[in-house]
């Protein structure tokens, strides 16, 4: 569930997801365990949110290529609101991080983050 508001004024927008079911039928298909789950549902968080808007057609996406165990993560959603994703290895577990929460970060690693959105340009018969 998605939810925009827009100030009075203009000035200030305010988006808000729940991806718990999302994420519950995504972990259930994929057969992912806690760390990969959480990798996995940011990552369909942050591509939902951002493709919130975009026509149809066009596209955003999301990708982590780190030296983590999960051995990357993928998001992509559409102008529609459907999304879709993976990690490289669902089955990943590591210790808690400092704060004795889900190792995200050390799952992911450091590498590299590419963010890629489709858009439909006046004239094309395609998103590009």
């Amino acid at each position: 569930e998605l939810l925009s508001a827009l100030s009075a004024d203009g000035f200030v927008s305010v988006k808000a997801i729940v991806c718990s079911q999302l994420m519950s039928e995504v972990s259930r298909m994929q057969g992912t365990l806690p760390l990969a789950s959480a990798a996995l549902g940011r990552a369909l968080t942050c591509s939902l949110m951002m493709a919130e808007g975009l026509k149809q057609e066009e596209s955003f996406q999301v990708q982590f290529n780190g030296d983590g165990p999960l051995n990357g993560v993928l998001a992509i959603a559409n102008g529609k609101l459907e999304a879709k994703g993976y990690v490289g290895n669902p089955k990943v577990t590591l210790a808690p991080n400092a704060l004795g929460k889900l190792d995200v970060g050390g799952g992911v690693g450091k590498g590299n983050l590419y963010v890629v959105r489709t858009k439909k340009l006046p004239g094309e018969t395609q998103a590009s």
